[in-house]
């Protein structure tokens, strides 16, 4: 069970702001550094907030895409200096190619596992706590959102075992594209029908009509008051590190960058740093 002081104890507004600069960082550098930097830090982060039984779940799909990514850029892209062999088109197949791909497929899987931590932290409740006064019809939307795509691997993996078992004893087995097509049919009239009643439950409800409070209450506490100033801190140094260029990496025509200076290492410790916030936050409790 995780404790009062860890990241799904946090106020809801300094989860999101934490999350959102991941997120951003993670999108916004090519780096070679600061794909590591957050690679690592997102595996860890995701593997700390996933049950132990659901550890490995997903892991090979990750691999599979970085792996694809890279194939396909260099199939498809011959730019860069070193040439590595020839492809049976005649194109050549670069090193800068190899290595813009593998850098791109390093990106993906790095944002979908900060995305996999967000949704474990993020929950709906929260969600509703921080825009529900605002805006009611947008939170109710997140909301749904997010639990749409738990509910739809669930109901995905029994409308599945249900065809599988029709199609063990019957001709549906040698038809596996009808199958599959009558699957998602399945699926899709089942969303829209659940979608559907959610929204005229809380239509019945009232929803919107006034003033809601939330189920939970979350207090702002000393330490959600240091995080975000760290976060604040560290939010400034890195969107200054990226108007200046410190960050920028080139890989066409040639793989390489500005060179390390000091202030380079400086702040690619302070990213490691912000990366690992929920490891060390607990001392601010």
């Amino acid at each position: 069970m995780a404790k009062r002081r860890d990241i799904l104890f946090w106020h809801p507004a300094v989860s999101l702001l934490f999350f959102a600069l991941a997120i951003g960082c993670a999108l916004l550098w090519r780096h070679p550094a600061c794909l590591l930097i957050s690679l690592v830090c997102g595996a860890w982060n995701a593997m700390r907030l996933t049950r132990r039984k659901r550890r490995r779940a997903g892991w090979p799909v990750l691999a599979a895409a970085v792996l694809l990514t890279a194939a396909i850029n260099a199939a498809f892209n011959h730019r860069g200096v070193t040439r590595l062999a020839y492809l049976p088109s005649g194109n050549a197949l670069t090193l800068e190619s190899l290595l813009f791909g593998l850098s791109s497929g390093l990106l993906l899987a790095a944002v979908l596992l900060w995305f996999r931590c967000f949704s474990r932290v993020f929950t709906a409740e929260k969600w509703m706590y921080l825009f529900a006064k605002a805006t009611p019809a947008l939170a109710l939307l997140l909301s749904m959102s997010l639990q749409f795509f738990e509910k739809f691997r669930r109901r995905f993996q029994k409308v599945t075992a249900a065809q599988a078992a029709l199609a063990s004893n019957g001709p549906a087995k040698e038809r596996p594209l009808q199958t599959a097509r009558r699957s998602f049919a399945v699926m899709l009239s089942w969303s829209l029908e659940s979608a559907i009643v959610t929204a005229d439950s809380m239509k019945s409800r009232g929803y919107g009509t006034a003033r809601r409070t939330a189920m939970t209450r979350f207090c702002y506490t000393r330490r959600d008051r240091l995080l975000t100033l760290w976060l604040l801190l560290c939010g400034v140094s890195l969107v200054g590190a990226a108007a200046t260029g410190l960050f920028d990496w080139r890989y066409f025509p040639a793989f390489g960058g500005g060179g390390a200076a000091p202030i380079t290492g400086y702040l690619l410790t302070l990213y490691f740093l912000f990366c690992m916030t929920p490891l060390w936050a607990d001392c601010l409790a």
